[in-house]
C-alpha cells in the first residue's frame, strides 16, 4: 500500500512538468512564435580591410567583412555564395580576412600564405586543400586578424560583418545574404576603403 501511495504523488508531478519542458500547441507565446533574436553588432569603422582579399568591385557601396579559415569547409561553401552575390550586384563587395580559428601552426601558415598574397586564386586553392607556397610575409596579419576576431567575440567561422555592423555567424546561401543586405539599416557606414 505504501508503494502505491508514493507512485500517486510522483506521476502527477512528472506529468505537470512535461509541458514546461516541451512546449507545444498554438497558443500565443509558444516556441514557434518567438521573435527572431537580435544579431550582435560591431563597429564597422574599427575593422581594417586594407589587408583583406576583395571579392567584388572597388566602387561597391555595400561592403561586407568576412572572417574565414582556410581549413573551414563552411567557409569554402560561403565563398562560392559571396562570389555569386558580388557577381550579381556591383554595389556589393566582400572583404575576406583570413586566419586560423584554432591557431594550429599548419593552418596559420596556410592563412599567412593567402593573406600575404591577397590573391583570390590562392584563397580558393586553400579551400580546395591544394598545397600552397610558403608565406611571402610573416604571420603577423593572421595573428592580428585572430586578435580582432576575439575582440569582436566571433565564436567561429565563417562570420560576416554587414555594412550596418550586424554580425552573422555561419554559412548562408546567396539568397539569404541578399536578404540580409536588403535589411541593412541605411545611413550606417561601411568599412573604410582600401588605401592606395
Amino acid at each position: 500500500m505504501r508503494v502505491r501511495l508514493e507512485m500517486v504523488f510522483i506521476v502527477p508531478w512528472f506529468l505537470a512538468v512535461i509541458p514546461l519542458l516541451f512546449p507545444t500547441g498554438t497558443a500565443a507565446g509558444t516556441v514557434a512564435e518567438q521573435p527572431k533574436p537580435r544579431l550582435a553588432r560591431a563597429d564597422v569603422k574599427s575593422i581594417p580591410i586594407a589587408d583583406a582579399i576583395r571579392i567584388g568591385g572597388p566602387d561597391a557601396k555595400k561592403n561586407v567583412v568576412v572572417f574565414s579559415d582556410p581549413d573551414c569547409r563552411f567557409c569554402a561553401k560561403l565563398h562560392v555564395e559571396i562570389k555569386a552575390v558580388a557577381a550579381a550586384d556591383p554595389d556589393v563587395a566582400f572583404h575576406v580576412k583570413i586566419f586560423s580559428r584554432r591557431n594550429d601552426p599548419p593552418t596559420v601558415r596556410k592563412a599567412a600564405a593567402v593573406a600575404c598574397s591577397k590573391s583570390e586564386k590562392m584563397l580558393e586553392d586553400a579551400y580546395a586543400r591544394k598545397e600552397l607556397p610558403e608565406p611571402a610575409c610573416g604571420t603577423g596579419i593572421v595573428e592580428e586578424t585572430a586578435r580582432l576576431s576575439a575582440r569582436l567575440a566571433l565564436k567561429g567561422t565563417p562570420a560576416m560583418i554587414l555594412p550596418d555592423g550586424r554580425i552573422v555567424l555561419g554559412y548562408r546561401d546567396a539568397a539569404a545574404i541578399r536578404a540580409l543586405l536588403a535589411e541593412s539599416v541605411p545611413g550606417k557606414a561601411s568599412p573604410a576603403k582600401k588605401e592606395p
